[in-house]
């Protein structure tokens, strides 16, 4: 159970590694799931300002494993995940370019096929179960125990 525990931690929070298109999908829709959860509950509710923080809080643990899977989705594809900045900036900017932005890189990591075989960025996921693959390296799994 506590590695269980460990690999789903790590599926949604380690920026190490590669993820293919299924598990970046089926990874987006639960996260997506979870954000329209928090966001129906919010607008449902007259929230006061205690509720608004913990709102807040609750929206940073979904910002930042998809950061996760746009990192290592870029990987699967060879790239650095800095280039995650982009879809950052498509969200931040003008409404019309921010859509545009977020389109094009959306369609790009969802559908565009990773690397064959090994990268810079590690083995190929294709070879692992797609949903519950072990990025976790030997060298991580001292540093954890």
């Amino acid at each position: 159970m506590k590695e269980q525990l460990k690999k789903l931690i790590n599926t949604f929070f380690s920026f190490k590694g590669r993820i293919n298109r299924l598990a970046y999908f089926g990874y987006g829709c639960v996260l997506f799931a979870y954000w329209l959860i928090i966001y129906l509950i919010l607008m449902l509710s007259e929230p006061t300002t205690v509720e608004l923080i913990i709102f807040l809080v609750l929206m940073i643990l979904p910002f930042v494993s998809s950061t996760s899977l746009h990192v290592r989705r870029l990987h699967d594809l060879n790239h650095s995940g800095w280039w995650a900045i982009v879809i950052f900036i498509g969200v931040l900017s003008i409404p019309v370019i921010s859509n545009i932005i977020s389109l094009i890189a959306g369609i790009y990591l969802t559908f565009w096929k990773g690397t064959d075989g090994p990268n810079d960025y590690g083995n190929d996921p294709l070879n692992d179960d797609p949903f519950m693959y072990d990025t976790i390296t030997q060298d991580d799994e001292k540093n954890i125990n």
